[in-house]
């Protein structure tokens, strides 16, 4: 079969097993509706958000709301501690939580594959029967099915990598919890022997799986879109804490982030300077790695900084900081290689918050509150300046690491995180990135057959179905247009589409 893959979706029924490792702290009396736990979820579900792709660790001596309850509105100061069934949220407070399933996530947060392999836990619940279509061959109706790519096949192609899942229902017929696709509808329990695979699959399907066709008068080819060159480039910029001070070789946040994106299109790359401050007194601005950054060119930029600002030597008040803010940002976009229309994304970090004991020539006051509305301040502002042309969004590593909350076992000094600390932050990063990602987008050019048939057909064209099978990760559209030739007569190319 073709993948196995274990990612766990942050849901309403979460369920965590507590490692018998892991010390615990006396219970504390928690605030709202929450309850303290030794072993809680990093990604904790929300009404607007019940279902997150999340790493599988345990946060220790945490509030959290009780199994079985979201949280009601994090962002409000009079209910983010409010927790209440999934099913008394708003009804437009986001998606319903589909049974928790997995695919390809282990600790630290590195993807694995394993060659030609498929499990899959079995939905928690199933369509009442006479809701239930009807399904061909030994297929069955799921209300909570894996995307068509993703589904386990008999069919081996060695030219195909295996497609990257993402954990969401898909409402269809597939083959039952254990078997897989054989022979059109059919589904088997035990697919033909086949020799072992001589290299573990990748993380994305190559583009190799369209094979180039040759005709008398033309080729068609299709080019591959995992090629190195085609990734996109993000530039995490900052202070010792993007850098990754006291972290262990290959720790800081920036370096988790890639291994969690292993084999996906992204390039990471850490250009964080520890010491440095938005004042012009030890200006970030000014250090080699800044200009390294901005030579290199990024299609999306991370910015975290501000701790060192407030420090009491450096502090001067919340306006001449957000004044150095956006003059960073302008200056970033003006002159980074390949032009500001290359930049397809900036995300504010909110910067992290002090631990319980904290060396004191840092002002917490200034942390906890000032940095975090700047952090605020400054995306809304580059919203308004770049937004029609650039994605501009946030990611909260203050709350990520407690917030005002801290815990002392994610910090290694008086400022700085340890891993598990970089490793939270990784994890707040990898959320909105994946969740903001923009899909590869395919053309399909051709006569009739390309353009496939009408909608009274009943059936769908190869290009719809390439969009099935490919999934939301790809944005595929039909260009096709009857009757075109590739030569004289009636060519395709005069034609507007």
């Amino acid at each position: 079969m073709r993948v196995k893959f274990t990612v766990l979706a942050a849901a309403a029924t979460l369920a965590v097993a507590t490692d018998p490792t892991v010390e615990t702290t006396a219970e504390k009396t928690c605030p709202g509706a929450r309850e303290w736990t030794d072993c809680g979820t990093l990604c904790e579900p929300t009404c607007a958000d019940p279902v997150q792709i999340c790493p599988s660790v345990c946060v220790e001596a945490v509030c959290q709301c009780p199994a079985g309850t979201v949280l009601l509105d994090p962002d409000s100061d009079a209910q983010r501690d409010a927790c209440v069934p999934l099913e008394e949220c708003a009804a437009d407070a986001g998606p319903t939580a589909p049974a928790p399933y997995s695919y390809a996530f282990s600790y630290p947060y590195s993807f694995s594959y394993s060659s030609y392999s498929y499990e899959m836990d079995a939905p928690t619940a199933s369509p009442a029967a006479d809701a239930s279509p009807s399904c061909p061959g030994d297929l069955v109706w799921t209300e909570c099915g894996v995307p068509p790519a993703c589904e386990a096949t008999c069919d081996y192609d060695d030219d195909a990598d295996p497609v990257a899942c993402v954990a969401v229902c898909v409402k269809r017929c597939q083959c039952p919890p254990g078997t897989a696709r054989f022979r059109g509808d059919a589904c088997t329990a035990s697919c033909p022997s086949r020799p072992a695979p001589t290299a573990a699959p990748t993380a994305l399907r190559s583009a190799s799986v369209v094979k180039a066709a040759k005709a008398t008068t033309t080729t068609l080819w299709l080019a591959t879109v995992n090629d190195p060159d085609a990734k996109l480039r993000i530039a995490a910029m900052g202070d010792s804490i993007t850098e990754g001070s006291k972290a262990t070789e290959g720790m800081s946040y920036p370096d988790q982030l890639r291994r969690m994106f292993d084999g996906d299109r992204w390039s990471i790359n850490n250009y964080g300077v520890g010491g440095r401050t938005l004042a012009q007194v030890k200006a970030y601005q000014r250090t080699n790695e800044y200009e390294q950054a901005l030579r290199d060119g990024f299609d999306v930029l991370i910015v975290n900084i501000g701790t060192n600002d407030c420090q009491d030597a450096y502090w001067q008040g919340p306006e001449p900081f957000d004044n150095d803010y956006d003059a960073w940002i302008a200056d970033a976009l003006d002159r980074v290689a390949g032009g500001r229309d290359r930049v397809k994304a900036i995300f504010f970090g909110k910067p992290t918050p002090l631990p319980p004991r904290f060396n004191t020539r840092w002002n917490e006051w200034c942390i906890h509150e000032d940095l975090q509305t700047s952090a605020i301040g400054a995306m809304e502002r580059a919203q308004d300046l770049y937004g029609d042309a650039i994605h501009v969004g946030q990611i909260d590593f203050f709350r990520e690491l407690g917030g005002d909350d801290r815990r002392p076992g994610d910090f290694a000094d008086g400022v700085h995180p340890n891993d598990s600390g970089y490793g939270k932050m990784a994890a707040a990063a990898f959320r909105v990135l994946e969740n903001w990602r923009t899909p590869p987008r395919v053309a399909v050019m051709g006569d009739s057959i390309t353009e496939g048939p009408n909608s009274e057909a009943g059936f769908l064209g190869y290009v719809d179905q390439l969009q099935e099978r490919l999934g939301a990760g790809w944005e595929v559209t039909n260009y096709g247009e009857g009757g075109r030739t590739a030569g004289p007569g009636k060519p395709y190319r005069n034609e507007d589409k």
